[in-house]
């Protein structure tokens, strides 16, 4: 495995550095060949001037590639690719070219051997025709494909198929497995974007033109460019693959759709950054050298809070980078976990009863060449004003379209895991910290934007041995905020797992953006800055909590503030195509309402398919495993002639009869959920399915204590989250 990175001899501009970080004096390269790469929806698009792919060519030659594939994220959640051919290994010596092969074999379908002889004349021009095929090195920056077959929205149909891959110059090739990997943006026939990949480009370049215009309005006349960068904190559960092949649900859904909690869990947090088993320890070494060789700097790997859960953060880089990095992590995982015989979940709540996961997206801004900071306020009066003014747009921003970041992050996985005391609310809040707010308020009420800075404040441990205090951050942590301030980035914390970060991040730049355009006019129109700031900061206040987001009280509060509670999948996605958001999207250069409204359409497609898929799953388990095992114990119990046992039958033929009464009731929803239309099913697969699958879950958890060992059909929790602990 292995990352490709170009350098000229005599260019300031192109200084790649080690292993996938953007060094900041790369960052107007990269930003230049990105806005070529995808801003043509031409098949035939010449590469980068930046790029030369004969280069990466034989780089890639070298590097043992002898396929190659335009690896682009698709709106269904995982990257599409297709391997060609990077070279035919054909010379004129070779024994496929002699008269009697290939009069015998080399000859196109359908054609005699005298009828391929008579077009290519010779099997020389064949030879001709492979060379001028492996000569012609355009291929790797665009590729062709059938765009119908991809979920789209109503963006493509089968008699208007077409969908092409332009390289994304912005994202380094790699080398994986002996196939050169070309990270791809994936367009319609009419330029329209068919992935996740377009809109974050598009909108770091709405961050960058809106991020300078707002410098300028401060008075920055040096500044050039503006980038977001991220880091990802990506949180999985490892289990046994054997356990794994043998649950179904885990198999076709990614979660336990039944199965109780074991007596020991998660009470006392004793997995939480504990020794790692030495099964899993050899595996995660694996995982961080492999990926360390592909680019991704992975800079710690621990234990999580539910046994058998772990997380994996790398240094931060720039936002599609990073994007691009966190799909391929998560493929390597997958890979290798199948060599120590072990399976990754990536979905958000795997287990029922313990902690979920989560993809923390660590999000700041920068500017481009300096790389300095512009989320920290830093300890000149200059830094300090232009941190509350950033921190003002974003909080217009969140405030503005907290209904947009919900519906964003919002699947059936997330569901299980937002607001359920382990993740953040469904209520998109933003964190300040006590003292930021305390500075917000006194803006409001006419004090200067200076002031709040980082202080060298440390705290006294008291320990005679330890000779270095602790020194203070900024503001303290906030886990239960989706949007905390960190002192030098913000949070994203309501991420599911399983998403691709390409999506939430598009949206959080793009209202950023917006945010920063906003204020730019009002500086511009002449009013102060001090001004502006406190008027935004006093219409938008309503956004800022820092109190405790687990918790009952702040539902309410959040409804009187009124800031939209969007419980699930279905309350949010009815927001996500609104005007409102159309128009910024739209003006922000994003995303047209027709690229919403078709992301729209795919997001309740998928919701809906797999609600649906996990209800037929848990009605095959139940009929096919549980009941029959349940009935073949009753009947066994039954025939024990044993005094006092009555009690026990009786509470297990109940159980029975309960669990038949619930999954027939399933039946009946199921039969009516293809009668209704996409959005109708949304609102259905909440409100029905659902919690009859509840319900079902209830009945059979509870035969799970009555069902002999021997007799119960899949393996339990305790087999699940603690058999690989064992080697």
């Amino acid at each position: 495995m292995f990352r490709f990175r170009t350098a000229l001899k005599s260019s300031s501009t192109r200084s790649f550095k080690g292993t996938g970080q953007s060094a900041s004096g790369t960052f107007s390269m990269i930003h230049a060949n990105a806005r070529r790469s995808y801003s043509s929806s031409s098949p035939n698009c010449p590469p980068a001037s930046d790029e030369d792919p004969q280069k990466i060519f034989e780089w890639a030659k070298q590097k043992g590639a002898y396929t190659f594939t335009h690896w682009f994220s698709t709106l269904r959640g995982h990257n599409g690719e297709k391997h060609d051919t990077l070279e035919y290994p054909f010379d004129e010596s070779h024994p496929s070219f002699s008269d009697a092969a290939f009069n015998s074999a080399v000859y196109m379908p359908n054609m005699t051997p005298s009828e391929a002889s008579l077009k290519y004349s010779s099997q020389h021009k064949l030879l001709q025709m492979l060379q001028g095929m492996n000569q012609d090195y355009s291929k790797l920056f665009c590729g062709e494909s059938d765009g119908s077959s991809f979920p789209s929205g109503g963006l493509r149909e089968t008699h208007r198929a077409g969908g092409y891959t332009i390289r994304d110059a912005s994202s380094p090739p790699f080398v994986y497995k002996n196939t050169l990997y070309l990270p791809s943006i994936f367009v319609s026939f009419c330029g329209e974007p068919l992935d996740e990949k377009t809109p974050l480009l598009r909108s770091q370049d709405a961050i960058n033109k809106e991020g300078v215009r707002l410098l300028r309005a401060l008075g920055d006349n040096s500044a050039n460019g503006v980038v977001a960068n991220l880091g990802w904190e990506q949180e999985f559960f490892i289990i046994d693959r054997d356990a794994y092949s043998k649950r179904e649900d885990l198999i076709q859904c990614g979660r336990t759709l039944l199965g109780k909690l074991p007596h020991r869990n998660q009470q006392t947090n004793v997995h939480y950054f504990s020794r790692q088993p030495p099964r899993v320890r050899e595996y995660l070494d694996r995982v961080r050298d492999q990926l360390w060789e592909l680019g991704i700097p992975i800079s710690t790997a621990h234990t999580e809070v539910a046994p058998s859960q772990y997380e994996i953060a790398p240094i931060f880089t720039m936002a599609s980078i990073s994007a691009d990095q966190n799909l391929l992590a998560m493929e390597v995982m997958r890979d290798i976990a199948e060599e120590y015989d072990l399976a990754v979940l990536f979905h958000e709540k795997p287990f029922k009863g313990i902690n979920g996961s989560g993809k923390h997206a660590n999000w700041g801004i920068n500017i481009r060449d300096t790389g300095e900071n512009l989320l920290t306020p830093g300890k000149t009066k200059e830094s300090q004003r232009r941190f509350m003014v950033m921190m003002a747009a974003l909080t217009r921003a969140v405030d503005l379209h907290a209904d947009m970041l919900r519906a964003v992050i919002s699947s059936a996985g997330n569901d299980h895991r937002l607001g359920a005391h382990e993740a953040p609310p469904a209520i998109i809040s933003l964190y300040t910290g006590d003292i930021l707010e305390s500075h917000i308020k006194k803006i409001i009420k006419g004090g200067e934007l200076e002031g709040y800075s980082a202080k060298d404040e440390s705290v006294d441990i008291s320990v005679s041995d330890v000779h270095t205090n602790l020194r203070k951050p900024l503001e303290d942590r906030n886990r239960t905020s989706p949007l905390p301030f960190c002192s030098n980035r913000i949070e994203f914390r309501a991420v599911g797992s399983a998403q691709t970060l390409a999506s939430p991040m598009s949206y959080l730049n793009a209202i950023m953006a917006d945010s920063m355009n906003y204020m730019a006019s009002e500086i511009e129109s002449g009013k102060s800055v001090r001004d502006v700031v406190a008027h935004v900061y006093e219409k938008h206040k309503r956004v800022i909590f820092n109190g405790d987001g687990y918790s009952d009280a702040w539902i309410k509060e959040a409804e009187s503030r009124g800031l939209p509670h969007l419980e699930t999948t279905a309350d949010a996605l009815r927001t996500l195509n609104s005007a409102k958001n159309q128009d910024v999207l739209q003006r922000m250069g994003v995303l047209t309402p027709k690229g919403l409204q078709a992301r729209s359409s795919v997001y309740y497609h998928m919701f809906n398919e797999q609600v649906l898929m996990e209800a037929n799953c848990l009605r095959d388990m139940v009929y096919t495993g549980i009941l029959p095992a349940a009935l073949r114990d009753f009947r066994s119990l039954s025939r024990a002639d044993v005094p006092g046992l009555q009690g026990i039958k009786t509470r297990k033929a109940t159980a029975i009869e309960n669990l038949t009464r619930e999954i027939e009731q399933l039946d009946a929803y199921l039969s009516k959920h293809s009668t209704l239309s996409s959005v109708e099913q949304a609102d259905y697969c909440s409100s029905h399915l659902k919690k009859q699958m509840e319900n079902v879950r209830e009945q059979t958890d509870e035969l799970e204590n009555y069902i002999d060992q021997k007799e119960y059909p899949f393996p339990k929790y305790s087999e699940l989250i603690y058999n690989h602990h064992i080697n």
